[in-house]
């Protein structure tokens, strides 16, 4: 236990050099902010689109927004992944100790010593996303798959836990299967009579997917879609082989993570081959290995990720972390003095030195955050005020107070580098017909610190598609920064908001905009495509207002919803959604 601590303390003591606060997460703070002002889960007010992919992290975060209303919401997020980022540490090594109790030499948590000085964990054990408590549900998970093995520890609780997953992340259902079966075919209690068993089986899988089922059953009532906008716009389910593998190099290269994983796969291979006699013990030995391989391979096979190392930090905690190791053998002890040399050398030296660009392919989104805010720990509002990202949020607030109120205002112009050149004030606002009750409406790339500064009475036409229902459905033709290619024009912008004869004004503002020339036939056949079909059916189930005939409606279309797909070429999108039927 004494070393545990020891190795808590150094995740806990790095993550803290490395706090901050990412733009993704100010998207979620946005969130919570319109929650508890009583506009609902959503990004922004009178558009019901699910922006996050993390519901169960948003709840937590309303949760502290409400509790601890004092306390700025960043800290909130920051403290609470420290917290939850231990936890995970902490059942991960009793899980180990529950494996070995009564072991003579005992067992040393060589792969969570491992997992606490790599710094992309240090980096995302704060950030404020939902790091901490994928680490969190993992090692518990973990932790009670061993227990039950032994027939220890309640199974409907274990099942809840187990299905809390795929509400933290949807690729987390990965995990949850993979362990639901490890657990369904090592239990000790399943060797039972049929009628018993069967009656187990089902009430488990009741116990794991009421929660994950009820919230699928409100997405498609609410939000009108099966699957998050974040996943639509990620094209979660398309193939990248090639950028995955180069995203897992871009990780494993600068730490020499390929020594320490290459020993602690060996180490529990050796463990499970120790204990081959007994197949369900060897299973559960193996599990999470297996486990991290499959969800690491998940996220090399779509691309990975534009931040640097982000999401294969869960496969490798679950990957490593039950490597264990007693020093009964010369060989052990050897493997005990690479592991400990690289540990000094990774937590001391070797860091990621790739100058990091923005808009390229993969990113250091900290060092980019930093620069920024201009501070080396930015965490609340005030650390922010000189981010130009953060300053446009704040002029877009200013500018929805000062307009008069009652009409809705369209911000002609676009700001999607405003890190480049932001103007010393914003360009004219026209009259904009937006219907959802927002006073000013305005297109952008970075929408985080934008949207949360900008607060509720701002629209923010989101050009890269994350918060923006019509181009997550693009058809992608080009493979780009993941996560980035879906990108709408300035007509689809003047098409739902404007005028087509908004579009020369419009181009007066391209040089400190950096948007292609918009054409008024494009924003003609923009608004055309807006009104035909399905698409006109989905932007209805999230604009108007909700009834209990629109929530059975939406849960109807929610599969056409999600599959609908047209191209990002207004004239090409209006041929495709307004052709006949």
């Amino acid at each position: 236990m004494g070393f545990l601590v020891i190795v808590i303390a150094i995740s806990l003591v790095g993550a803290w050099q490395y706090r901050w606060i990412c733009d993704d997460a100010m998207i979620n703070f946005h969130i919570v902010d319109n929650f508890v002002h009583g506009h609902g889960p959503v990004f922004n007010v009178g558009e019901r689109t699910e922006v996050y992919s993390d519901p169960l992290w948003v709840a937590a975060l309303i949760v502290m927004r409400i509790a601890l209303w004092f306390v700025p919401l960043g800290w909130s997020a920051l403290l609470l992944g420290l917290g939850f980022s231990a936890l995970g540490f902490y059942f991960a090594g009793r899980a180990i100790a529950w494996q070995n109790r009564g072991s003579i030499p005992t067992a040393w948590p060589v792969g969570l010593a491992t997992l606490a000085v790599i710094p992309p964990v240090w980096e995302f054990m704060t950030s404020g996303l939902e790091i901490g408590m994928t680490i969190a549900w993992i090692g518990a998970s973990y932790y009670l798959v061993v227990r039950r093995h032994s027939n220890v520890g309640s199974p409907t609780r274990a099942a809840f836990l187990l299905g809390l997953g795929v509400l933290i992340r949807p690729d987390l259902l990965i995990l949850v299967l993979w362990f639901l079966a490890t657990w369904f075919i090592t239990d000790q209690s399943w060797f039972m009579s049929t009628t018993q068993r069967v009656r187990r089986f089902f009430l488990a899988g009741i116990f794991a997917f009421s929660l994950p089922v009820l919230y699928e059953l409100f997405r498609m009532a609410y939000f009108a879609s099966l699957v998050p906008n974040t996943g639509l716009v990620k094209s979660a389910t398309s193939l990248w082989i090639s950028q995955g593998l180069s995203y897992l190099l871009n990780f494993f290269n600068p730490y020499w993570l390929w020594i320490p994983v290459g020993v602690l796969v060996l180490l529990q291979i050796s463990r499970g081959f120790a204990v081959r006699d007994d197949r369900r013990t060897a299973f559960v030995t193996l599990s999470p290995l297996i486990g991290g391989l499959l969800l690491m391979g998940y996220f090399v096979v779509i691309g990975g990720d534009f931040m640097h190392g982000r999401l294969l930090i869960p496969g490798l905690f679950c990957l490593l972390m039950n490597g264990s190791l007693n020093l009964a053998t010369r060989w052990r002890i050897a493997l005990l003095v690479v592991i400990a040399a690289w540990v000094v050398v990774c937590a001391s030296l070797l860091r990621w030195t790739e100058s990091p660009l923005l808009y390229t392919t993969i990113g250091d989104e900290r060092i980019i955050t930093l620069g920024l805010s201009g501070v080396d720990h930015p965490i609340t509002q005030n650390d922010f005020a000189s981010s130009k990202w953060f300053g446009y949020g704040q002029q877009l607030r200013i500018g929805a107070e000062q307009y008069a109120p009652g009409r809705d205002g369209l911000v002609l112009g676009s700001n999607p580098r405003v890190f480049v050149a932001l103007p010393s004030h914003l360009p004219p606002i026209v009259g904009g017909r937006n219907g959802l009750g927002n006073v000013l409406i305005a297109a952008t790339r970075p929408i985080g610190q934008v949207g949360y500064a900008a607060g509720q009475r701002v629209y923010i036409f989101d050009e890269l598609s994350l918060a923006n229902p019509v181009s997550s459905h693009f058809t992608v033709h080009l493979r780009g920064k993941p996560g980035h290619e879906k990108v709408a024009s300035m007509a689809w912008y003047l098409a739902r908001f404007g005028t087509p004869g908004d579009a020369g004004q419009l181009n007066r503002y391209r040089r400190i905009s950096n948007f292609e020339k918009v054409l008024p036939a494009d924003v003609v056949a923009a608004r055309d495509a807006l009104a035909c079909g399905e698409l006109r059916t989905y932007l209805r189930g999230i604009t108007a207002p909700l009834t209990p005939r629109l929530l059975v409606s939406n849960v109807l279309h929610s599969f056409a919803n999600t599959t609908m797909k047209f191209d990002a070429n207004p004239v090409v999108a209006r041929t495709e959604l307004c052709k006949p039927h």
